[in-house]
């Protein structure tokens, strides 16, 4: 059987991000990443944070753990990666004491940063009337989404109705900072996390149960790139794929540019790939060549050149090699 090697041509002429992917050869991550917490008490407003295109305390030791020991929210930047990243699932769990107590689980797949958290999308819950229930964000106090009731900030809302704050009623809610229209909403410090034991709650009626952390995770099928000079894909050869490839690269025109498939960096998809800017080489400002080959969807050998001033072909020579790997 021959080995599943890819030829990847790239060139640097800005700063564009690789999405490396998930396919036959390389399965998507089984495990669940923690890309948000919130903890209870410790002030800010956690709808603001979770929207915002930063990350926060990513690199603090204990800002992950799942208990509120740190006295920090935590957000990953690779939830502003989130179409790029191709989410496929997403849980919300809830922690007191650093025991989860309640979670729920999402379908994720071609969603957005906040599309995800719906009632369309629910897989699972630990409340067995919400999975019968069918809500209408905004008819009757019924809320589902991320943003919630914003404009009294309460998000990441579940709610099944209003009628005056002792009749209000739902499955969960996080309580922001700003919040401040009935009793229930200055129960404690904000933000606060309310919620059902086993079914919605009339959150003034003593029942709702608060948790110290509410955490979201996902899992994804591709890795974001991040090393401070990004690559653009523009040529990728598969081993036993046919064709000859120098008539492909010296071609006019290019190849399986639709599919988005095509970029994948494994042998899922069984064909070259062109992107037809190669033609337009010389008006690009290429600055630097990277020839990689990739053996089992992982990158074995590189070697980088230098693309100043160089044409389509003219670039790969020894004079212009600046570095390359050792053979892994």
């Amino acid at each position: 059987m021959a080995p599943s090697v890819i030829i990847l041509f790239s060139f640097l002429f800005g700063q564009i991000a690789i999405y490396r992917t998930a396919g036959e050869c390389c399965q998507p991550s089984l495990e669940w990443k923690l890309v948000f917490k919130g903890v209870a008490g410790i002030g800010g407003n956690l709808y603001d944070l979770f929207t915002s295109d930063e990350g926060l305390n990513e690199d603090v030791q204990g800002a992950r753990a799942l208990t509120n020991e740190f006295q920090g929210h935590y957000k990953n930047h690779l939830m502003d990666k989130w179409e790029g990243i191709g989410v496929t699932e997403v849980k919300v769990a809830l922690y007191t004491g650093g025991k989860e107590k309640a979670s729920l689980l999402f379908n994720g797949i071609s969603s957005d940063k906040e599309s995800w958290f719906s009632n369309e999308r629910l897989r699972s819950s630990p409340w067995d009337d919400l999975m019968d229930t069918k809500l209408e964000n905004g008819k009757d106090g019924q809320y589902f989404s991320v943003a919630g009731d914003d404009g009294i900030n309460r998000h990441f809302y579940i709610n099944n109705n209003y009628g005056g704050c002792g009749n209000d009623a739902g499955w969960l809610v996080v309580v922001d900072d700003g919040s401040t229209v009935c009793n229930w909403s200055e129960y404690a410090d904000k933000p606060y996390f309310m919620y059902g034991s086993n079914s919605k709650v009339t959150y003034e009626s003593g029942n709702a149960q608060f948790a110290d952390v509410i955490a979201i995770f996902i899992k994804h099928q591709f890795e974001y790139i991040e090393n401070g000079q990004d690559w653009d894909l523009v040529f990728k050869a598969v081993t036993g794929a046919g064709g000859n490839v120098l008539d492909l690269w010296n071609s006019d025109g290019g190849r399986n540019e639709g599919n988005s498939r095509a970029t994948d960096i494994n042998t899922g998809f069984r064909d070259h790939y062109k992107n037809s800017k190669i033609d337009d080489w010389s008006s690009l400002g290429v600055k630097e060549v990277k020839v990689a080959i990739y053996y089992e969807c992982k990158e074995v050998m590189y070697m980088i050149f230098n693309g100043e001033d160089s044409d389509k072909n003219n670039w790969f020579s020894k004079e212009r090699l600046t570095s390359t790997s050792t053979l892994t």
